[in-house]
């Protein structure tokens, strides 16, 4: 079981790298500058940037100043300088593999920069927090994290900041097993990074790009990205993808260049105390023992990665740890020693959320107990192992309908936009070209040809300014409709899928001896159907789309819940029945009396249109 280059990747996407040439440069300068400086706010700030620049590079200095940047900034009460020194130890424990104490400054950290209303600040934090949820096995809340970050740097028009996010999207895409989404969040990451001629962050991306990839793909993006760390002077990132590579010949079975690779990768990581890149380049380095048939280094490899990785807390890696050492005993003909391992690896997978390496877990168990003799037992599990790779199979085939169908949706609404955009155009220059005509005969009344013509030409010239400024808030505008309208059909769809998953829940529970298990799936289905969390992203961003809409709504009709409010937002977008009632979590015959129930609150009558009415808001 070769673990995958995406988990180790996303290290990689919290802080970006800098070329190590040009940072000597900036360094030397803040360092003399840092010297010179009392102790005031301006000294604070100089020690978060010497923190940044040599964080990859010297771990021990970084922490000294991150410590005196902290104890500064309290001396001062300098509450934003207290919050990017937060950030930094966060970065400082993520980097030495404590995450349980990078996740504890990360959130110190966004909950200071949300106080003071620092956007910015928030939402660098709440990347961090997104990692962490993912390096615990929570990849759906950190995919809702990141999404939430997506619009977070729309909003603050930061380019860069929106490719790394990206980027990260497309990581946590691909180890959900959604690759078409991965490769096009990739893809964008790289578009935007090329437009700002920026190659540290293109290689960040070119390693995500190459776990997405196989073969001879995946080797030379990952070596392109390795050229770029090594001119940057970068041991870190060049420790990371080194451990990369060494996958790639893995699968290759090129085991000679795997190991040159992953020997590099751990003695890079090793000077730096970069843990996490230890543990799994030791175990990858299984694999090679594997092939020279040393099973004894291939478990004590294993075991020494399972260690690491048992002390950072890193789900996922363990419980690829578990099912690799059950299956290094079995093919040393030691089922007996493969099983406490395997039933570890099965108790924990369920965690993870990830069905492909629940149903990998039940293959490995099966073929333990078949060399045990346990054939009953072991027909269980490679039943269990068939049903999973079933439902695997099925799970995918609907998703990727779903997936066709928001397109579908997004496409259309975009093409009905671009059709009312047109009409409201011609309007425009119908209205326009007959006010000019107006304006022409009254000059031609008053003023000479030459005059009247100077005056046309300076009219125009105003006329295309204002005509390029409108073209430019149309982009923007167009751009914000699109994401809330896929945002809204993402909401819909995500309630829709968990009122399924709790109706076979609801069966299931029925039909089972103990359902204990079955009631805490279905209160935690409840729980996240009613998250306003999830609202509260979609108000924002619909106030951003319809601005004043809400507060006009309220004035015009005081009496109106927040759940007619609501009503009336997705009314205002065009929405279906049947998407209403997915975001709403009610059933259609609910929207057809919360529909009645707000026409009486807008004392409409019979023939009135309740959509019209909501339209002139």
């Amino acid at each position: 079981m070769i673990n995958s280059n995406t988990s180790l990747v996303f290290l990689l996407l919290i802080f970006a790298s800098t070329s190590f040439a040009q940072d000597k440069a900036v360094y030397d300068s803040l360092l003399t500058v840092y010297q010179k400086l009392p102790d005031d706010t301006s000294k604070v700030n100089t020690l978060d940037q010497l923190h940044q620049l040599v964080l990859h590079k010297d771990i021990d200095q970084a922490k000294k100043y991150v410590e005196e940047e902290l104890a500064l900034a309290k001396k001062l009460n300098f509450r934003k300088g207290i919050g990017s020194a937060y950030y930094n130890f966060g970065a400082y424990f993520e980097n030495i593999g404590v995450r349980d104490s990078a996740m504890h400054y990360f959130e110190q950290s966004k909950k200071i920069f949300l106080e003071l209303g620092d956007l910015n600040g928030s939402t660098k934090a709440n990347k961090a927090i997104a990692i962490n949820e993912y390096y615990r096995g929570n990849p759906n809340l950190a995919l809702d994290l990141v999404n939430e970050n997506i619009l977070n740097r729309i909003l603050l028009k930061d380019s860069s900041g929106l490719a790394s996010d990206y980027n990260f999207q497309g990581g946590i895409y691909r180890q959900l097993g959604k690759i078409d989404l991965a490769l096009k969040s990739v893809l964008e990451a790289i578009n935007i990074y090329e437009i700002l001629q920026n190659k540290i962050g293109k290689a960040d991306a070119l390693q995500v790009l190459a776990a997405l990839e196989d073969g001879k793909k995946s080797l030379i993006y990952n070596q392109e990205a390795l050229a770029i760390y090594e001119e940057a002077g970068d041991k870190f990132y060049q420790a990371l993808v080194n451990n990369n590579i060494g996958t790639d010949h893995i699968h290759d079975k090129n085991f000679e260049k795997a190991a040159i690779h992953l020997e590099k990768a751990i003695d890079l990581a090793t000077e730096l105390n970069a843990i996490d890149i230890v543990g799994d380049a030791k175990s990858k380095m299984s694999h090679v023992y594997m092939n020279q048939e040393d099973y004894a280094s291939a478990i004590r490899s294993l075991k020494d990665a399972l260690a690491i990785h048992d002390k950072n807390k890193q789900a996922v890696a363990r419980v690829e740890n578990l099912a690799s050492i059950a299956i290094v005993y079995n093919k040393m003909n030691r089922p007996e020693m493969a099983l406490p391992y395997i039933n570890e690896c099965i108790s924990l997978v369920a965690t993870i959320n990830s069905l492909e390496k629940h149903m990998g877990a039940y293959e490995v168990r099966s073929e333990s107990l078949r060399k045990l003799g346990s054939y009953e037992k072991a027909l269980d599990d490679f039943t269990q192992f068939k049903l999973l790779n079933d439902s695997l199979f099925n799970t995918e085939k609907i998703e990727q309908i779903e997936r066709l169908k928001t397109e579908f949706e997004v496409d259309r609404q975009e093409k009905e936009l671009i059709i009312e955009k047109d009409k409201v155009e011609l309007l425009e220059k119908e209205a326009t070209l007959s006010r000019l005509q107006r304006l022409l005969l009254l000059l031609g009344l008053g003023l000479s040809i030459i005059i009247a013509g100077l005056g046309y030409y300076g009219f125009r010239q105003k006329m295309q300014r204002v005509q390029l400024e409108k073209e430019k808030l149309d982009v923007e505008l167009e751009f914000k409709k699109k994401k809330l309208t896929t945002l809204a059909l993402q909401l819909a769809q995500k309630n829709e899928r968990l009122v399924s998953l709790k109706s076979e829940a609801q069966k299931l529970r029925k039909t089972e001896n103990d359902n204990r298990g079955y009631q805490q799936l279905i209160n935690s289905i409840n729980l996240d159907l009613n998250n306003d969390s999830y609202w509260q992203k979609f108000s924002r961003f619909f106030e951003e789309v319809h601005h004043g809409f809400n507060s006009t709504a309220i004035k015009k009709y005081p009496d109106l819940t927040p759940n007619e409010l609501r009503l009336m937002s997705l009314i205002k977008m065009n929405l279906s029945s049947k998407e209403i009632a997915n975001m709403l979590n009610i059933s259609i015959p609910g929207v057809k009396k919360a529909r009645q129930r707000l026409r009486k609150k807008m004392n409409l009558d019979t023939p009135d249109s309740l959509e019209t009415a909501v339209l002139k808001v």
